[in-house]
C-alpha cells in the first residue's frame, strides 16, 4: 500500500523549556497510541520528527505506526525557522517516493509545524522556495502553541495558520486528539477512496483557532529572558527561563536541566544582554544544592554554593567570588 508520509516539524528553542516541551513529548506519545487504534493508519500512515531551534535536526525518520518509538525531545537555542523550512524540503526530497512510470509513488505528505515564537533567522528565501517548489506537493498546517508565534510569516507559507490556547491538562488532550483525526481521516480517504485532498476536522474553537497576530521580526525572542548556565558539580547544562511581565521586569519560570544536545541545535549568533535588576530572583541549581549563581570572566554563568573556592565548569579557571548588583549579563536568543 502507498505510504503517507507525515512530518511533524517542532520549535524545541528555549522559550519550550519547561511544560510546553514536556506536553508536546506526551502528545506525540498521545498522537502513536491513537493512530495504533486505527487500522487504517497503521496501513498507510509512516510518521517522521524534525526538530528545530538554531539548527534543525531529523530525529526519526519516516517509519511506520508499529515501528515508531517516540522519542524525548531536547531543548536547543534561537528559533530558526528558514533553516527549518530548507532542512524541511530537503527532507521531503530525500525521503517521498515519487510516482514513477511502474510504481505509484507516496501520497501528498502533510507537515504540521509546531512553533511558539518568532523567528531568529531571515525566513525570504525559504518561503519562495516553498511557494515555487512544495506548497502544492504537501499539505501544511502550522499550529502556535499559545498565542505568541508571528503568524504573520506563518501566513506566508500557509493558509492552515492555528493558534492553541494551550490552557491546560484537558486542552493538551483535546489538542492532540484532533491532531491525530486530522491523520485519521486522511488515511482513511486515501486507503478507501484514492483521494488525495486534504481537509481537516472540526475543531472546539474555545482551544484551537484560526487567528492572525502580527510580532515584528528580532534576533531573539523578547516575551522571555532566557540564561544558559553549567552545575559546577555535575558540569550538566541548566536554562534558567524568566518571562516578560512589563516593560523591564521578568517573572521567574524555572530553572531546567537540559542535555549536551542543546549546544547541536544551537545557532551562533550575537547574544542579548539583560541587567540583573529586571529579573524576579535567581533559582538554585535544578541539579545540586548550589543557591547562587557566579557569572565568570569567561562569559558564562554557574551555580555556587557557600565555599570560598568555586571553580567555573566552562573555563576550569578557578574564580573569586564578588557580590554585585545590577550587571548585565549575556542571555539566549529563545
Amino acid at each position: 500500500m502507498r505510504r503517507l508520509p507525515v512530518f511533524f516539524l517542532i520549535d524545541v528553542s528555549e522559550s519550550m523549556v519547561g511544560d510546553p516541551i514536556k506536553n508536546v513529548n506526551e502528545g506525540i506519545h498521545k498522537i502513536i497510541s491513537n493512530l495504533r487504534g486505527n487500522p487504517m493508519a497503521l496501513e498507510t500512515a509512516y510518521i517522521s520528527i524534525i526538530v528545530f531551534a538554531g539548527k534543525a535536526k531529523t530525529v526519526i525518520p519516516l517509519t511506520e505506526l508499529l515501528s515508531f518509538n517516540p522519542p524525548l525531545l531536547n531543548i536547543g537555542g534561537g528559533t530558526a525557522l528558514g533553516k527549518a523550512m530548507n532542512f524541511l524540503m530537503d527532507e521531503i526530497e530525500r525521503q517521498i517516493k515519487r510516482t514513477t512510470y511502474d510504481t505509484k509513488g507516496d501520497w501528498k505528505p502533510i507537515v504540521f509545524l509546531f512553533t511558539d515564537g518568532a523567528p531568529t533567522d531571515n525566513v525570504t528565501s525559504a518561503i519562495t522556495r516553498w511557494k515555487s517548489n512544495f506548497k502544492n506537493k504537501a499539505n501544511l498546517v502550522a499550529i502556535s502553541i499559545g498565542n505568541q508565534a508571528d503568524t504573520a510569516v506563518l501566513k506566508k507559507i500557509t493558509n492552515n495558520v492555528f493558534i492553541f490556547n494551550n490552557t491546560d491538562a484537558k486542552s493538551y488532550s483535546d489538542f492532540f486528539t484532533w491532531i491525530s483525526a486530522s491523520i485519521e481521516s486522511k488515511s482513511i480517504n486515501v486507503a478507501t477512496a484514492g483521494d488525495n485532498d486534504f481537509q481537516l476536522p472540526g475543531f472546539d474553537q474555545k482551544i484551537i483557532q484560526k487567528e492572525d497576530i502580527y510580532r515584528p521580526k528580532t534576533d531573539h525572542d523578547e516575551r522571555f529572558a532566557i540564561l544558559l548556565a553549567r552545575c559546577q558539580i555535575t558540569k550538566k547544562p541548566y536554562l534558567v527561563k524568566f518571562i516578560k511581565e512589563s516593560s523591564e521586569k521578568y517573572i521567574l519560570d524555572g530553572a531546567y536541566t537540559i542535555t549536551e544536545e542543546y549546544f547541536s541545535l544551537s545557532s551562533k549568533g550575537e547574544s542579548p544582554t539583560i541587567s540583573t535588576e529586571y529579573l524576579d530572583v535567581l533559582p538554585a541549581c535544578p541539579e545540586c544544592e548550589n543557591s547562587g549563581v557566579a557569572y565568570c570572566s569567561c562569559g558564562h554563568l554557574f551555580c555556587v554554593g557557600t565555599e570560598n573556592n568555586n571553580r567555573c565548569p566552562w573555563c576550569e579557571q578557578y574564580v573569586k567570588l564578588q557580590d554585585s548588583r545590577g550587571f548585565d549579563i549575556s542571555g539566549t536568543q529563545g
